[in-house]
């Protein structure tokens, strides 16, 4: 049994010795002096040594393999400065900063300029020596990924992975179509068609204005080895969206005309219905309640304005502290006079809507007085009990103020005009 492992130690000593000489055969002297010494090993000492001779042999086939020494230069220096780069660009990636031209770059790469390396030049074994001046270098990147690193020294060139240069670039964004849909901030961005290899995300997906930067991003929707995307994102900037109105700054004057007319048209009709001897006096505009849903919020209403006037009117009656329930013949004859009366209104439309810059629209038939009434200081006597006319509005703005808006600030913004 020991014969038969030293035969197998002899052999994995040859196959070690001839590695490490220039050629077998040479200083066979040693050679025949090294297999004598198996006679004084046991098997573990021989089983050890085949271990030793066969690591060495693994540690071999890293070892370059070349046609020429320059060809061998080249392949070392692209799979160092390949290594190199990576992390290299890593760092330049955090800091948005440009990459340089890789032959200016390289030198920041390596810590030696030159060396010697370990290379199997037409079957023989040699040292090769390398000097960055003598090569000349190119790294493909793109957004911020090394793809591959291509070296030439003195003609011979080799890249780094092998076959990269090779690789398809992909424009993931040819053909890809990102629509803005809906009223903003009631708007969706849409995305579709482009490259059946990839999906898109967006940064924002809902509720973007006119004006606002989206992002687009791309990647493939499986692992490619032999693609790359040209471009991982592209900004897409919104336009052409209709909006809701997000402040009465927002609205066109003439708009805020056509509805202020159509308010006091309102106002004038309603009057317009009065007992005989009750008159409009004067209905004039004092300013704006303009509400907006907050973030968040679902409603059918994303806006509203209320147009608030502040109303006199001539009331002809009994003024209430000439009432007097002991005698109805003198109030209803005696007492009757005209008093001025002031009070508040309102007139309100909804979904007030930006089409463009030159076109707002609003649905003016669809405006509304407020539905809230108060009793004027004058009354008359019916049927033995003394009767308040009643106006369409408020007594005092607080009031106005405290229905049209506090009720609602739950769920919307407020912007008021009204001093």
């Amino acid at each position: 049994m020991k014969k038969f492992v030293r035969m197998f130690a002899a052999a994995g000593i040859a196959a070690c010795l001839c590695v490490t000489m220039s050629a077998c055969g040479e200083e066979n002297d040693d050679f025949e002096s090294r297999l004598e010494e198996l006679d004084d090993m046991d098997d573990d000492e021989i089983e050890e040594m085949i271990e030793k001779g066969a690591a060495k042999l693994d540690a071999e086939d890293d070892v370059y393999s070349a046609g020429s020494e320059e060809a061998a230069a080249a392949e070392y220096l692209a799979e160092h400065l390949y290594s190199a780069a990576g992390d290299y660009i890593a760092k330049l990636a955090d800091k948005k900063a440009e990459v340089p031209d890789f032959n200016e770059l390289k030198y920041e790469l390596l810590d030696e300029k030159s060396g010697k390396f370990e290379a199997e030049i037409g079957g023989k074994s040699k040292k090769v020596k390398w000097n960055l001046d003598d090569a000349d270098v190119f790294g493909y990147v793109k957004n911020y990924k090394l793809r591959y690193v291509s070296v030439t020294v003195d003609g011979a060139a080799a890249v780094y992975p092998e076959g990269a240069d090779k690789i398809e670039e992909v424009d993931p964004f040819e053909g890809l179509t990102v629509t803005f849909t809906g009223t903003a901030p009631q708007s969706k961005v849409v995305i579709s068609d482009g490259n059946s290899l990839c999906k898109y995300t967006a940064d924002v997906t809902e509720g973007v204005y006119n004006g606002d930067v989206v992002t687009v991003t791309a990647e493939f929707k499986s692992t490619q080895s032999t693609k790359v995307l040209s471009e991982e994102t592209r900004e897409y900037t919104v336009e052409g969206l209709p909006a809701y109105a997000m402040a009465v700054a927002d609205i066109p004057q003439e708009t805020l005309d056509k509805m202020a007319g159509q308010a006091h048209d309102a106002i004038v009709s309603r009057a317009a219905g009065w007992a005989e001897g009750n008159s409009l006096k004067s209905a004039e505009l004092i300013g704006y309640y303009f509400l907006t849903l907050k973030d968040g919020f679902d409603s059918s209403e994303v806006n509203r304005i209320y147009l608030v006037y502040e109303v006199k009117a001539d009331i002809y009656g009994i003024p209430d502290e000439k009432q007097d329930p002991g005698n109805i013949e003198r109030n209803s004859k005696e007492d009757m006079e005209t008093g001025e009366e002031t009070y508040y209104t309102f007139y309100t439309y909804s979904n007030i809507i930006n089409v463009d810059e030159n076109v707002c629209s609003v649905d003016l038939s669809a405006g509304q007085m407020t539905g809230n009434e108060i009793k004027t200081k004058h009354g008359y006597w019916s049927w033995g009990y003394f009767e308040h006319y009643t106006l369409a509005g408020y007594d005092d703005l607080d009031s106005m103020f405290n229905n049209c808006v506090t009720e609602k600030i739950d769920k919307y913004n407020y912007e008021s005009t009204v001093k």
